[in-house]
């Protein structure tokens, strides 16, 4: 059984059971007015680094039963995650990619990685998956790793607001996962990285944070960004657009590394704020506004999570808007 990210902050014992740990208030938080820099990031020059149309399209938590549908879309990649130990999963995942031709950003839930007197060690079921991987080499994008280790301590799923995860850390446990496949892509949905550099909002917010992002490079191959735009109060989207830009030039710049934007999808009632899920003609609008930024990707999140009022599964209606193809005809108006 194909797990999901969780849509909120709740206890340890709650997250035991919910999956990986991508929190709505986190995300929330960070989506907060007033924990933003008073400056507008509008103004800084931005060039996109990727010709709209260039773009690749994905999407986090569809079972390998939708990928035909993904495939059909033009949909290029899923993000996933498959059970430790269920290698059959594996095998229907990676086969069910092969045959609708989309590649895979997939790892283990839960994840088989440890920290144990500084030294990362990778468990046999973790090591199996990635070679694994890596036998179907030309299937994966990147190995999933973990889900917002900036703010979240996947060890000990608590938050940190010095920062959970060093970049350090995280640099030493790429060339771990290397050490097993030599050629492995790592993957990291981060949030919005730059805050945790020197300067940024966090470390001005909680000084212990210290220099521990002051070098990011090496950390992963992939990063995934986002800002969510829809809530009760409208359509954020000259906001949302203005934190992307920033997002999008760190990574490039200073992780050297391709953002991928996580494209919102979803409703949520009990996150603050509270999240609507977007009209099929905003839908496509935030689609053609930020394949206009020029990231590597983006990736509709989700098309399916339980934890979530709403999703994009259940939508058909507004698929098409999700796709490629939207705005080859008629680009997002910049803003």
């Amino acid at each position: 059984m194909t797990l999901r990210k969780t849509g909120l902050i709740v206890c340890a014992g709650l997250l035991a059971v919910l999956l990986p740990a991508s929190f709505s208030l986190v995300r929330a938080w960070f989506n907060d007015p007033q924990t933003q820099e008073t400056e507008s990031t509008l103004s800084q020059p931005f060039t996109p680094a990727v010709p709209m149309e260039d773009v690749e399209t994905g999407t986090h938590w569809a079972s390998y039963r939708d990928f035909p549908t993904l495939q059909k879309l033009g949909y290029g990649f899923v993000i996933t995650t498959v059970h430790p130990k269920d290698k059959q999963e594996w095998t229907e995942t990676f086969d069910a990619a092969q045959s609708s031709g989309l590649k895979l950003i997939v790892g283990l839930y839960p994840e088989p990685y440890s920290l144990v007197d500084g030294k990362w060690q990778i468990s046999p079921e973790g090591e199996s998956f990635l070679r694994y991987a890596a036998s179907r080499a030309s299937l994966v994008k990147a190995i999933f790793v973990y889900n917002e280790p900036l703010w979240v301590n996947p060890l000990t799923k608590k938050n940190d607001y010095c920062g959970a995860l060093s970049a350090s850390e995280l640099r030493a446990l790429r060339t771990a996962i290397r050490g097993v496949w030599p050629d492995a892509k790592v993957y990291h949905d981060l949030g919005r990285p730059s805050e945790y550099a020197p300067g940024g909002a966090q470390p001005r917010s909680f000084p212990c944070v210290g220099d521990r992002y002051a070098d990011t490079k090496g950390v992963t191959d992939f990063a995934g960004i986002w800002f969510y735009p829809f809530d009760a109060s409208g359509y954020r989207k000259s906001y949302a657009l203005g934190e992307l830009r920033r997002e999008i030039t760190y990574v490039q710049t200073q992780m050297q590394a391709l953002p991928i934007v996580l494209t919102q999808s979803f409703k949520c009632d009990h996150c603050k704020p509270q999240y609507r899920f977007p009209s099929p003609e905003e839908l496509k609008d935030w689609n053609c506004a930020t394949r206009a930024l020029g990231p590597y990707a983006i990736s509709w999140y989700p098309w399916r999570q339980s934890s979530y009022d709403d999703d994009l599964d259940k939508h058909p209606e507004a698929w098409s808007m999700s796709s490629p193809g939207a705005c080859t005809s008629t680009p997002s108006k910049s803003e």
